[in-house]
C-alpha cells in the first residue's frame, strides 16, 4: 500500500510539472501590467531517465512611455529527477511617465522522469512620475498697451494764398512731420513734441516774374540736416482719451523763432520777430534751399535784381488732431484742425554775394506767400516708433510725396 501511495504521489507531481513548463512557453499578458507572483518550486524524487538542460529566455523590456508587458519565460527541462533552470525575469520598470509594468513569473517544464523547479516570479515594475509641464508664461498688465509712447506723425494740410509782385494765386498742400512722446496717466496725457520737416506747396511765379527770371516756378526747400539738428525744439502739450477718441493739442509748434502765449498771439510782423538758430547754422531762423534745376529759379531780391540761394526763414503752427484709437495706439489715422499756419522771411543771401540787406529781406519776405488753411481739409496719419528713433527715420517710416 505504501508503495502504491508513493508510485501515485510520483506521478502527481510529474504531470504538476509538465503543466507548470506548458504554461512558462512563450506566453505574454497584455493589458494593465501587474506585478509578478513567484511560482512555487517543484520538488521530486529523481527517475530514471535523463532530461535535456535548457535556459528560459528573459522578458522583453517596453519601450519608452509604453506600458510594461508581461516577461515571458521560455520552458527550461530539467535533468533526471532534478528541478529545471528557471523561467525568464520579467518585464523591467516603465520609463517616465508609464504605467508600472510587472512581469508575470515564467514557468519551468519538467525533466523527463522527475520534478521541475517553477521559474522565478519577474520583479514588479515601478511607476515613475511624467515630467511636469512648462511654467506658464508671465501675465500681461492691465490692457496691455504702454502708458509711454512716441508716434510718427505726417500731418498733411489743403491751403490756398493770394497773388503778389513775385508768384500768381494758388492751391496746395503743406506737409509737416513731428515726432511726439505720449505719457498716459488714465485720461489725461501729456505730449513732448518736435518738428523732424516742413514741405511747402510748389508756387508759380507771375507772369512778369517768369518773364524776368527765365523761369515758372520757386520752391524754398529746408534740407534734412535742419530738422535733424540737435538744437530743434521740443514743445509740451497735452491729449485727452474719451472713451476711443484721441484728441491730441501738441501746442503751438515754432520753427526758429519764439513767441510769448505763442498759440494766441498775433503774427508779428518779420521785423518784430526774435529768431532762433534751430538748425545750428549760424544764421537767423532755418535755413531754406530754392530748388533750382528744370523750370525752377529762385526768389529774386529786386525787381529785376540779384537771386537768392538762401532764404532764412520762421513759421508757427498751431494744430489740433483727433483720432478713434481702438486698442494700443500702434497707428492712427484722424482729422487735424489747423488754425494757424503763418511764416516769414528774416533775412536771405545773395547769389554769389553776400548777405541780402534789410531792403533786400523785406522785399522777398512781402512776396512770399501767406498760406490759409482750408478747414476741415486737416488729416494726419500716426505710428508707433521706438523712443530712440530720429527725424530721419520719422519721415522714412512716413515718406514724402514727390514733387
Amino acid at each position: 500500500m505504501s508503495h502504491i501511495r508513493l508510485v501515485q504521489f510520483m506521478r502527481t507531481t510529474l504531470v504538476l510539472g509538465v503543466i507548470a513548463g506548458c504554461k512558462g512557453s512563450n506566453s505574454e499578458v497584455s493589458g494593465p501590467p501587474v506585478a509578478g507572483v513567484s511560482a512555487t518550486s517543484g520538488t521530486g524524487t529523481p527517475s530514471a531517465g535523463i532530461g535535456a538542460s535548457g535556459t528560459g529566455a528573459a522578458g522583453t523590456q517596453p519601450a519608452a512611455g509604453v506600458q510594461a508587458v508581461a516577461g515571458t519565460g521560455t520552458a527550461g527541462v530539467g535533468t533526471a529527477g532534478v528541478g529545471v533552470v528557471t523561467g525568464g525575469s520579467g518585464a523591467a520598470a516603465g520609463m517616465a511617465g508609464t504605467t508600472a509594468g510587472s512581469g508575470v513569473a515564467g514557468m519551468g517544464s519538467s525533466g523527463r522522469g522527475g520534478s521541475s523547479a517553477g521559474g522565478s516570479g519577474g520583479s514588479a515594475g515601478t511607476a515613475t512620475a511624467g515630467a511636469g509641464g512648462g511654467s506658464g508664461g508671465a501675465g500681461g498688465t492691465g490692457n496691455g498697451c504702454p502708458t509711454m509712447y512716441t508716434m510718427a506723425i505726417q500731418l498733411v494740410v489743403d491751403v490756398s494764398w493770394s497773388e503778389n509782385t513775385a508768384i500768381s494765386a494758388g492751391n496746395g498742400k503743406v506737409y509737416t512731420w513731428t515726432k511726439t512722446k505720449f505719457v498716459e496717466s488714465g485720461s489725461n496725457i501729456t505730449t513732448e513734441t518736435m518738428t523732424c520737416g516742413t514741405m511747402l506747396p510748389v508756387l508759380t511765379l507771375s507772369p512778369i516774374a517768369a518773364a524776368l527770371l527765365g523761369g515758372s516756378k520757386t520752391l524754398p526747400e529746408i534740407p534734412d540736416s535742419a530738422w535733424d539738428s540737435s538744437m530743434q525744439p521740443k514743445v509740451m502739450g497735452t491729449a485727452t482719451r474719451s472713451g476711443t477718441m484721441l484728441t491730441a493739442n501738441p501746442g503751438p509748434v515754432l520753427v526758429g523763432m519764439t513767441l510769448a502765449n505763442a498759440a494766441t498771439a498775433p503774427w508779428p510782423a518779420a521785423t518784430q520777430i526774435m529768431t532762433a538758430d534751430h538748425d545750428g547754422d549760424g544764421k537767423p531762423g532755418v535755413t531754406a534751399i530754392p530748388r533750382q534745376s528744370g523750370d525752377f529759379v529762385a526768389p529774386p531780391t529786386s525787381i529785376g535784381g540779384a537771386a537768392t540761394d538762401k532764404i532764412y526763414v520762421v513759421s508757427r503752427v498751431v494744430a489740433t488732431t483727433s483720432a478713434t484709437v481702438d486698442g494700443c495706439p500702434a497707428t492712427q489715422m484722424g482729422t487735424a484742425d489747423v488754425s494757424k499756419f503763418d511764416n516769414h522771411v528774416v533775412g536771405c543771401h545773395v547769389k554769389g554775394g553776400s548777405e541780402c540787406n534789410s531792403d533786400q529781406t523785406m522785399f522777398v519776405d512781402t512776396n512770399s506767400p501767406v498760406f490759409t488753411p482750408k478747414a476741415g481739409t486737416g488729416k494726419f496719419t500716426a505710428k508707433m516708433i521706438s523712443d530712440t528713433a530720429t527725424c530721419a527715420d520719422v519721415r522714412a517710416m512716413l515718406p514724402a510725396p514727390a514733387q
